[in-house]
């Protein structure tokens, strides 16, 4: 909207610098009232179901879905661990703001702090891994110890119907991203109130369960 009002500003301030002339009043003047983005929306998909577009772009859009499924997009900066590290993830939120309820009442105040592991304990462990390297595949579903596999490459879908297996994707990165990890495989498991994270090199290192 504010780039459409400077794209109409110019030719209007300019058409303020030229010689004024009463052209008199043509017809009736009505108010300008804008469309509602809703009312748009609705056009339109009634415009696609007369035309009987509507229903080529619902199967377009259920192939799209479909194929971002299959071939989820890549975490391309994540990379194979070179250089085993450990670190701890500490989720505790600190309320910018006082929380209150639909009775109006405050059920935390601003400042205070909680911690979601004290409430809900993470009691698998989550396995980062890359789907397209067998190798990775293998130590993961090797683990004895409950764990959710995550990929940050691959085919989980694919991988699921070979092993019998669920596995997860890191969709747009937003775990490897919030815990830190740039390497895998890794691995993060509750130690107290912290995540404890490592990204781990098993050309060098088989550990097992929790080593």
């Amino acid at each position: 909207m504010a780039k459409l009002i400077r794209y109409f500003s110019l030719p209007l301030m300019l058409a303020s610098t030229l010689p004024a002339k009463d052209l008199g009043c043509h017809g009736e003047l009505f108010p300008i009232k804008e469309e509602s983005l809703l009312e748009v929306i609705k056009r339109r998909l009634l415009n696609m179901q007369e035309s009987g577009t509507l229903e080529t772009y619902q199967k377009q859009l259920a192939e799209h879905a479909k194929k971002k499924a299959l071939n989820p997009e890549p975490l391309h900066h994540i990379q194979h661990t070179q250089l085993p590290r450990s670190f701890y993830y500490d989720p505790t939120l600190t309320l910018s703001e006082d929380l209150i309820d639909h009775d109006g009442q405050i059920f935390g105040k601003q400042g205070d702090k909680a911690n979601p592991l004290e409430i809900i304990p993470l009691t698998k462990e989550l396995l980062f891994i890359d789907g397209e390297d067998e190798l990775q595949v293998i130590w993961a579903l090797s683990r004895t110890f409950p764990s959710k596999i995550i990929l940050v490459k691959g085919q989980p879908l694919k991988l699921e119907e070979r092993h019998h297996h669920p596995f997860y994707f890191d969709q747009l990165g937003l775990l490897t991203g919030r815990l830190g990890i740039k390497q895998v495989p890794a691995r993060a498991f509750q130690e107290g109130t912290r995540l404890k994270i490592e990204e781990l090199n098993i050309n060098l290192n088989r550990s097992s369960n929790h080593e």
